[in-house]
């Protein structure tokens, strides 16, 4: 299976532009608690979106860091992301697993439905990134973790299909940050499957 090119529309997959409203309200509002909940703990000053799109999800991390950075691979989403949001720096990466960005040097990095679509062996090196370049901060990981699902790999990565990957197995490639939080992911109710994921908030605190 070929690699495919990823769209503003698939970036949201909702099933029509209803749908996509109802379903970035519910996204926003996912991401907006769970960074709240991290904020708590201590002050964003840095927060990183990998794999951000056109930074639907960036522009909610602008209201708790000055400096939102957002990477990410594909020319014409991340054309689309510097013109609709001009409060995000947005960085064109070749590699989610090589992310050009000092270590320790953020506060806060989300994944939003990336991982999922990843190999196992590039979800690790993506996972080892992100705890990389938030040193002692948070990691929001909000991807699809059926567990009916999740016993098989991906052939390569962009394939456009789901890895789907329990809890469990986030939480074990995260070590030494630990699960403080979780979330299920809410997508419109007319969306024709019932579970869509889960966001888990995790902590590099006391994790030494």
């Amino acid at each position: 299976m070929s690699a495919i090119p990823w769209t503003p529309e698939m970036v949201s997959n909702a099933l029509g532009y209803d749908e996509a409203a109802i379903r970035n309200y519910l996204e926003h509002r996912l991401v907006r608690e769970a960074t709240g909940v991290a904020v708590t703990d201590r002050p964003i000053r840095v927060a990183y979106d990998v794999g951000a799109g056109y930074g639907r999800l960036a522009c909610v991390l602008t209201e708790f860091a000055a400096n939102v950075v957002a990477f990410e691979r594909d020319a014409r989403l991340l054309g689309k992301g510097r013109l609709l949001n001009p409060n995000v720096t947005f960085i064109p990466v070749s590699s989610l697993t090589a992310l050009p960005a000092q270590s320790a040097s953020g506060d806060f990095a989300l994944t939003f439905t990336v991982l999922q679509h990843l190999t196992d062996a590039s979800c690790r090196a993506v996972i080892g990134e992100l705890k990389r370049i938030v040193g002692n901060g948070h990691v929001l990981l909000v991807e699809d973790t059926d567990e009916a699902h999740a016993d098989y790999d991906l052939p390569h990565d962009e394939t456009g299909m789901c890895r789907h990957r329990t809890v469990a197995q986030y939480e074990k490639w995260m070590t030494p940050f630990r699960l403080v939080r979780k979330w299920p992911r809410r997508v419109e109710p007319t969306y024709p499957q019932s579970s869509v994921g889960t966001a888990m908030l995790f902590s590099a605190a006391q994790c030494s």
